[in-house]
């Protein structure tokens, strides 16, 4: 049993078989990601990108990844996959808050599964950039028709999983990490956790936000990154198949992990800090400084008190917005639900500030989603 799973004996009587299975996953990964990575330096993305267009791969080890993707799974529903992602769509500014004050937040709380991203350093030097591109992601997936063979949120999937697979051979060759102690490098267990933050946390965040969330939208929600934590790499036999189990087994995980360590409030202190990056103009800084208190507020209401004190986040009285957020927020949910058109107009006006806020989140860059050449900093 590794050092990381705490409560051994309450998992095992709570959780039963499941615990077990989850405690095994941290010895597996993701071998066919990990032999594109393997040929990262001989071409592998360029080819992938050629094999996306619909061209012939010319490396086996992407030929490999390709063919076993296209062959979509019996259950995966692709106009439930089409839907999927308006809920957070329509959401708007809303799904944005709760993916970085929430969603991002408990997994730098996990105090092993947020070992790859604290000993490469690219969250602490490149917090910004690397945010964007988690924004860019999800937006991309959630779009309609994204998860599409030949769509932006299909191949940007790929490419995050191939990026993945290049960062765990980096720290499996750095000769620090602590497989006793953690288990592999971003396994079965850790990716799995990452589809659920993705999906009923942001659900579960949504509705503290007064969203009103039907069953159909939460299972559709969630059939979508059931999805695509096929096509990233999750073993399909861990992917929950309802709401239901799905919060059993981010329940199973959440009692396992232990509290949140240094990593997690250094991850959680650069994610608070990341505006502030590259800007130089004092007012420009000054003006970010004030609107922290509330980001710090209402990232402590949707984690809640034992959770933002382990992370340190601040205790500003910005967290009692939430409530001000959440009355505004069913007010407009009822006028949407009873008003002919209203859902259709929240899904135009989101996707709009959607497509505005990673568009300016960008700034005029491409999201990549390029494989690391080297880690940046190893800190142990």
């Amino acid at each position: 049993m590794y050092a990381r799973v705490h409560d051994v004996e309450r998992g095992r009587a709570r959780y039963g078989s499941l615990f077990e299975q989850l405690v095994a996953a941290l010895d597996r990964c993701d071998p066919l990601a990990d032999a594109v990575a393997d040929d990262v330096e001989r071409g592998a993305i360029e080819d992938l990108d050629r094999c996306l267009r619909g061209e012939r791969a010319q490396l086996a080890s992407v030929a490999r990844l390709v063919s076993a993707v296209r062959q979509r799974p019996a259950w995966v529903d692709i106009e439930r996959v089409h839907r999927g992602g308006q809920l957070l769509l329509r959401a708007g500014p809303l799904g944005g808050m709760v993916l970085g004050g929430k969603a991002i937040v408990y997994g730098y709380a996990a105090p092993a599964g947020n070992k790859p991203l604290a000993f490469s350093g690219r969250l602490q030097q490149q917090a910004k950039r690397r945010l964007v591109e988690t924004l860019r992601f999800v937006h991309a997936v959630c779009e309609h028709r994204g998860m599409d063979e030949g769509g932006a949120g299909f191949a940007a999937t790929l490419r995050v999983r191939v990026m993945h697979a290049k960062v765990r051979r980096l720290l499996g060759q750095s000769g620090r990490w602590q497989r006793e102690l953690w288990g592999e490098p971003i396994n079965q267990h850790d990716m799995i956790a990452t589809v659920l933050l993705f999906s009923i946390i942001v659900v579960r965040g949504l509705e503290e936000l007064g969203l009103h969330v039907t069953v159909d939208e939460r299972e559709d929600y969630l059939h979508l990154w059931r999805y695509v934590g096929f096509l990233i790499g999750c073993e399909e036999q861990l992917l929950p198949r309802d709401v239901p189990e799905a919060v059993r087994v981010a329940y199973a995980i959440y009692d396992s992990q232990g509290p949140p360590d240094d990593d997690s409030r250094e991850l959680t202190k650069a994610l608070i800090a990341s505006p502030l990056e590259g800007i130089t103009d004092a007012r420009e800084r000054a003006a970010i400084l004030r609107r922290r208190p509330f980001a710090e507020g209402i990232c402590r209401a949707l984690v809640g008190d034992e959770i933002a004190d382990g992370l340190g986040i601040a205790r500003t009285p910005w967290r009692h917005a939430i409530r001000a957020i959440r009355a505004a927020t069913s007010t407009a949910e009822v006028a949407r639900r009873v008003l002919p058109g209203g859902t259709s107009l929240a899904l135009s006006l989101g996707r709009r500030a959607w497509q505005h806020a990673v568009a300016e989140a960008l700034e005029g860059n491409p999201a990549t989603f390029l494989p690391p050449v080297r880690l940046l900093a190893i800190r142990r």
